[in-house]
């Protein structure tokens, strides 16, 4: 067969291809695709596709360690604007309970100076004795609807910073996780490099990240 069929285009075509299909990349292979062409050319071209491979792991880069402690600010955040709108909210909520239980204090105080006077009056209204315990009544019930309000908005308080807690732990443990995973890929490109005796460091990724498969009986098994 002629040699111009091992031009660099349709080798780097044959060796993606393979390379997609999770098959080694070999010159026979390519050769054998190709319906022919000279071994040398067929390799050099090879070695150049390996080399744009490289090139492109290269190009790779390990996420800098401040953007890993972006989800941690981020989550911060979060939590302390969170957590002043809680505290802002609860403040709130108790000047309103204390401003209404002055009033209704005051309101309980001139309520019972009337049914004192009334009491000692001879010509006191019974009517307007229970209407005035009636109002006291009411006055008692808005109090501890006022506690009972705070109460909830303490517990949701306290669920927010129990949430709080919570996102923070997941993500010191999905930090922990990724390192650990980045302490594999180190442990497995180490053993890549001493397994096969290359110790170029980019070469070692590069077969370390290729894709593979495992082939049938009549093929060299990854």
């Amino acid at each position: 067969m002629s040699k111009e069929m091992a031009t660099q285009e349709r080798v780097f075509d044959v060796a993606d291809e393979l390379a997609t299909h999770g098959l080694r990349v070999t010159s026979t292979l390519i050769r054998e695709r190709l319906g022919g062409g000279s071994f040398a050319t067929i390799l050099k071209h090879l070695r150049n596709w390996e080399a744009q491979r490289e090139s492109a792991v290269d190009d790779i880069q390990t996420m800098p360690p401040q953007l890993m402690s972006v989800g941690e600010t981020l989550v911060a955040k979060i939590w302390g604007v969170a957590h002043r709108l809680a505290q802002q909210e609860v403040g709130n909520i108790k000047k309103l309970q204390i401003e209404t239980e002055s009033n209704l204090t005051e309101n309980l105080r001139e309520s019972l100076n009337e049914i004192q006077r009334l009491e000692h009056a001879e010509k006191a209204s019974q009517e307007t004795l229970s209407s005035l315990q009636a109002q006291l009544h009411d006055a008692e019930l808005r109090v501890a609807e006022v506690n009972e309000r705070a109460r909830l908005l303490q517990q949701e308080l306290t669920s927010a910073r129990e949430y709080g807690d919570r996102m923070q732990q997941q993500l010191i443990e999905a930090t922990e996780r990724a390192s650990h995973a980045e302490g594999e890929l180190s442990a497995i490109k180490a053993r890549a490099a001493g397994a096969t005796g290359d110790t170029d460091p980019q070469k070692t990724e590069a077969k370390a990240t290729a894709p593979r498969r495992v082939k049938g009986k009549n093929e060299d098994t990854i």
